[in-house]
């Protein structure tokens, strides 16, 4: 599975709807940048599992992280990735890891934490 199937079939799972074609937004890449990243925007269509408004659009950050969606009306593509970055740290550090910068450059040389 090529990474925009990956990417339509996570937002399939996650946000039960019909995920339109993944259209790369943005990258962000070090040295710049902390993670390498891609950010695609995917239209949706919500499925009837949903109560309520739903978002007409994602962002999906794509990284050696683990892969996440963000609302696409509340979210720039900048903001997301930010966001993302700003998740993994705080998820990073409830799981006992005290430094996190090495965490996260541990993880994305080997695409996951070590024991």
């Amino acid at each position: 599975m090529d990474e925009k199937e990956a990417v339509r079939s996570y937002v399939e799972a996650e946000a039960a709807g019909k995920a339109g074609e993944p259209i790369l937004a943005t990258s962000f890449n070090p040295p710049d940048d902390p993670i390498a990243a891609r950010v695609y925007r995917v239209d949706f269509t919500p499925g009837e599992a949903w109560i309520g408004d739903a978002p007409k659009w994602w962002w999906v950050v794509v990284s050696k992280l683990p892969m996440n969606l963000y609302d696409g009306e509340k979210f720039t593509a900048d903001e997301a990735y930010s966001f993302h970055l700003g998740v993994m740290l705080r998820y990073a550090h409830s799981q006992g890891y005290p430094d996190v910068p090495d965490f996260l450059l541990d993880w994305t040389a080997t695409g996951a934490p070590s024991d």
